[in-house]
């Protein structure tokens, strides 16, 4: 393999560098260990967590607590369970004392927990911890002021609060939370002379009783009634009290009577926090489903549920397991169990990336977005994937190791069912802070399908195969064809708006970056060089740049050529079989105008302000006003927004589109009488793709967010990488793993990665199956000096050029024999060395080292590959 050199003095990488320097999170880089042995992960992530660490909990530390659970007693748990459910693969059990859960894969005779079978020997956990381990879920509540509780769903076992109904294939457990008793709200706060006379004085025989508690309600002469006196209400009376109302018939009933005369109006209480949540759990084939209806929550509206954690320690390990947990973090990351990583923050991301309608003065780091909505859990011989099937717009996933509050690993989703925000007051020199709801709870279903995995393989390879298959079979993913060379995703920016001064007088010009006639310039030296796959992109063609108004007509921009521009080069690609792929956006709106108005269209904060956006100064960390802002659309608009547009598009005789943000980002609409939950966006951007998919024959998306997939034909800037969490042990191909073989994509253009060694983009496109994409323009790199768009000074195509044509060439000699075909597997067989299987057969082993190592009984150069053919 030809060595590159790697390119220095570009400004703009510089910048990239101390942008990741500022915001990366600082990750525990297993890539600075220095010994090099042939292992495979498993091995690895066991070393690792057994190394002493002074940044936690060891491994010998952990083990010291108490003895490994047996089969034995695993066995004794089991039967001590009631069987509810089972079928050919699966046996469900319940408690029915702790309302716990067990599934018992009947192939292997491997049983996982809803809680832990050996908790009870849990040394570490104590008060609430303890409480924790044995509850299936918890709920994070708010008061009226925004304060937050937590309850958990073992005081609905403790108290005897639950109904079990026995539903098909299995059973549905009705908790109810928080105390049920009767309190000082069962006595009417308001009451008038003639009620408290009639429905109750009058009924109690004990003269003395009657006095007695006539003197505890004030007498309001003017409005002829009576005005209970809480202070006259200690405990032992309350108790007396209520005794009493049970003895002469006073209930619900006459209380409803008494606080409607009082008109509703006056304040009669927030009463308790008390829920009802029913959750089934039901054997699905090889899988379990377990769901809860948010229709069917009860709750008291003056304490809404704010989050539900949901089976938060299902398949729980404890510290004397070795395995991993898998997060979808970026392209997928690990979490050695028993890692000692305790002095970091738990794992917490919420899927499809950070919710833009909830705004943040600081950003201070940069993260990759969950694309999909899945995590799992392998441990020694048995594994599980889990989907969250339902409610994933406002799902996240959340994971944590043994050490810190117990003796256990744990992976597990949770649901944002009422959204909290605040806003600070302030006057004078006084400042307060105001708690902000969302006006409506979610109402839709939230389930997650748990995928059991068998036989011998138990590896996060296999967790991405039993995904990809999931999507097969739910979501109609299917394989492409075969064909001689992979794409080259080439992207050209078309205009941008820059600031220029005429007399001292400073105005906005629409400046081109590539015309039309550029382009065919560019395209025809790739084309002279047999790069003849091209699939162009092309950013800022219409409605006055790439920053172009709201889509619902297309006006070319004349400054790159125009629509008679755009005729003669549709004709010049349709010659040489290039397929356009025209960039729109939807979802982010950078000016108002006559078809866009702001406090019409536009999404709401919390705070019921205009969804206005600006982005981030990474000096500073905080909003940079001095840059354009963009607004967020309503995801309510978005149906009559791409409806205009198609209809305007297909005038253009332009088969492929490309979707900006469509499939990238993901955000709510809090507006006061239409709220619209990112679950609800969800399934509006998913009929609008639908849409879409009827009126054109190829479709490429950016970002890649799980729901997108099945309309895509091409991704582009699917994460390379995860995001380096200090948690987290290692980054994983996992996305490129469950769609490679049926959708192509890449990574991000690589003249602007910050890894400029064009070796290492090599190896890591070999070994993820991602296809080269680059991101040009035409006119001379200073056009875009003192412009917003500055980052892309590295993307003249001149610059490029040669390094594109080798990298493709070299790449698609590779890529081309396996592009149709699935990653089987992916592990690390030594320290910076990878090896990728594709289908049955090939196998790529690449080396970032920087010195040669053996591997497979051959020799890999440093910064070098192999691939081979198994049979």
């Amino acid at each position: 393999m030809s060595k590159r050199t790697t390119r220095t003095a570009v400004p703009w990488v510089i910048m990239a560098l101390l942008s990741v320097m500022i915001f990366a999170p600082l990750p525990l880089l297993a890539d600075e260990e220095e010994e090099q042995t042939e292992e495979n992960p498993e091995e690895i992530g066991q070393e690792m967590a057994e190394e002493e660490s002074a940044q936690g909990i060891s491994q010998a530390e952990l083990e010291g607590f108490r003895e490994d659970i047996s089969e034995t007693v695993i066995e004794e748990q089991l039967q001590s369970m009631e069987l509810i459910a089972e079928n050919k693969t699966l046996a469900l059990y319940i408690d029915s004392q702790t309302l716990e859960i067990a599934v018992k894969v009947k192939q292997s005779d491997r049983v996982w927990f809803s809680n832990p079978a050996d908790r009870e020997s849990d040394s570490i956990a104590n008060g609430e911890n303890k409480a924790l381990l044995d509850s299936q879920f918890s709920i994070t509540y708010y008061n009226r002021y925004g304060q937050s509780s937590v309850m958990h769903s073992s005081v609905s076992a403790d108290n005897g609060q639950f109904e079990m109904v026995p539903s098909e294939n299995g059973v549905t457990v009705i908790y109810t939370l928080g105390d049920m008793s009767k309190g000082i709200d069962a006595i009417p706060k308001r009451i008038s002379t003639e009620r408290l006379e009639s429905a109750i004085l009058n009924k109690i025989e004990d003269e003395k009783l009657r006095e007695d508690l006539q003197k505890r309600f004030m007498y309001i002469e003017e409005e002829d009634v009576y005005e209970r006196r809480d202070e006259s209400f200690p405990k032992v009376v309350l108790e007396r009290t209520l005794t009493l109302f049970e003895e002469i018939g006073y209930n619900e009933e006459e209380l409803a009577i008494d606080n409607a005369e009082a008109g509703g109006n006056e304040e009669t209480g927030d009463g308790k926090p008390v829920f009802t949540i029913p959750i089934e759990y039901k054997l699905a084939e090889e899988q379990l489903l377990v769901s809860i209806d948010s229709a069917n929550i009860e709750q008291n509206e003056h304490f809404p549920i704010g989050e539900i954690d949901l089976l938060p320690f299902f398949g729980a390990a404890n510290e004397h397991r070795s395995g991993y947990m898998f997060i979808p973090d970026g392209s997928g990351a690990l979490i050695y169990l028993n890692n000692g990583k305790t002095n970091y923050q738990p794992i917490d991301i919420p899927v499809y990336g950070e919710d833009l309608a909830e705004f943040t003065r600081r950003k201070m780091e940069v993260v990759q977005p969950a694309r999909l909505p899945v995590f799992g859990m392998q441990q020694e011989e048995k594994g599980f994937l889990t989907v969250v099937e339902e409610g994933s717009g406002i799902a996240s996933i959340k994971a944590d190791v043994a050490g810190r509050l117990n003796l256990y690993n744990s992976v597990y989703s949770s649901f944002e069912l009422k959204k909290k925000g605040e806003v600070s007051l302030s006057g004078g020199d006084r400042e307060s802070t105001v708690s902000l709801f969302q006006e409506e709870s979610y109402q839709g279903n939230m389930v997650l399908r748990y995928q059991f995995l068998q036989d011998q393989d138990t590896s996060y390879s296999h967790m991405a195969t039993t995904y990809r298959d999931y999507l097969i079979e739910k979501e109609g993913l299917s394989a492409i064809s075969e064909a001689e060379d992979i794409p080259f995703y080439l992207e050209l920016m078309g205009s941008i708006w820059k600031r220029k001064t005429i007399l001292g007088i400073p105005y906005k010009s629409l400046e081109p970056l590539t015309t039309f006639e550029q382009a065919e310039h560019i395209l025809n030296e790739l084309l002279a060089a047999d790069v003849s796959t091209v699939k162009l992109r092309y950013n800022g063609w219409f409605n006055n740049g790439i920053h172009h108004s709201i889509p619902t007509k297309i006006n070319i921009d004349k400054e790159i050529g125009g629509k008679n521009g755009l005729e003669a080069f549709q004709a010049y690609l349709k010659e040489n079989d290039i397929p356009l792929f025209p960039d729109a956006a939807f979802m982010n709106v950078h000016r108002n105008s006559f078809a866009f108005q702001p406090s019409r269209d536009a999404a709401r904060y919390l705070t019921k302000k205009i969804a206005e956006r600006y982005p981030y100064n990474p000096a500073s960390f905080l909003v940079d006003r001095t840059k354009s802002s963009f607004y967020l659309l309503s995801p309510d608009k978005l149906e009559t927004t791409i409806q205009k547009f198609t209809d305007s598009f297909t005038e253009l005789g332009i088969g492929q589109l490309a979707l900006r943000d469509l499939g990238d980002r993901l955000h709510a609409d809090y507006r006061t009488d239409n709220v619209i939950d990112r679950e609800e966006a969800r399934k509006i951007v998913e009929t609008q793709l639908d849409y879409l998919t009827d009126n054109v024959s190829e479709l490429m998306v950016n970002g890649g967010n799980a729901y997108v997939l099945p309309h895509s034909d091409h991704v582009l800037e699917i994460p390379a990488t995860s995001s380096g969490y200090n948690m987290t042990d290692e980054s994983i191909p996992f996305y490129q793993m469950v769609i490679h073989g049926s959708i192509d994509y890449a990574a991000q253009p690589m003249n602007l990665a910050a890894d400029q060694n064009g070796n290492r983009q090599l190896l890591k496109a070999l070994e993820t199956g991602s296809n080269p994409y680059f991101q040009w323009f035409y006119e001379d790199p200073t056009v875009v000096k003192d412009t917003e768009f500055n980052h892309l000074y590295s993307s003249h195509y001149q610059i490029w050029l040669e390094d594109a044509i080798s990298i493709y060439q070299e790449s698609n000699q590779v890529l081309s024999k396996v592009r149709h075909l699935p990653i089987t597997s992916h592990k690390k067989i030594q320290q910076g060395v990878y090896e990728t299987q594709y289908g049955e057969e090939y196998i790529v082993t690449v080396n970032y080292n920087s010195h040669s190592i053996q591997a497979n009984g051959e020799t890999i150069e440093a910064e070098g590959y192999t691939f081979r053919k198994e049979r």
